[in-house]
């Protein structure tokens, strides 16, 4: 039976960053959907005076609103499914605050990295550059 749960238990672990992963990739692909706009909105800002660094700061919180939502869901989505797991199987249920607390990271950290990476080239095109392409 410990045998058994082990294998449950490693299965879902990388179920679990599994998800993470493709988490990131949709994350990518919607950041690549939106490069365009996101450029003009880049654009915009530079035109109004920000900072590049400004310009990243307000796609980091974007992003990290984006992740933190991530993290809360992936996060009751783990603990639900072990505590029905345990339930089911008639054991107690013990959640790992380590491996949450990874996941949770995961899940908070990968949207902004990568959308960050994904959104570089638009943040890095000049004001006139992002226009001209818009009309």
């Amino acid at each position: 039976m410990q045998e058994v749960l082990g294998l449950l238990l490693t299965a879902t672990g990388a179920l679990a960053l599994f998800c993470v992963g493709v988490g990131a990739l949709v994350t990518a692909g919607l950041a690549a959907l939106g490069a365009e706009e996101r450029a003009a909105d880049a654009a915009l800002e530079r035109a109004l005076g920000w900072t590049p660094r400004e310009t990243m700061a307000a796609d980091a919180a974007e992003l990290g609103a984006l992740g933190l939502l991530s993290a809360v869901a992936a996060s009751a989505a783990a603990v639900g499914l072990g505590w029905a797991v345990a339930k089911r199987l008639g054991v107690p249920f013990a959640a790992s605050p380590r491996e949450a607390l990874l996941l949770a990271l995961a899940a908070l950290v990968l949207p902004v990295v990568v959308g960050l990476a994904a959104g570089a080239a638009g943040r890095g095109r000049g004001v006139m550059d992002s226009l001209r392409r818009e009309g």
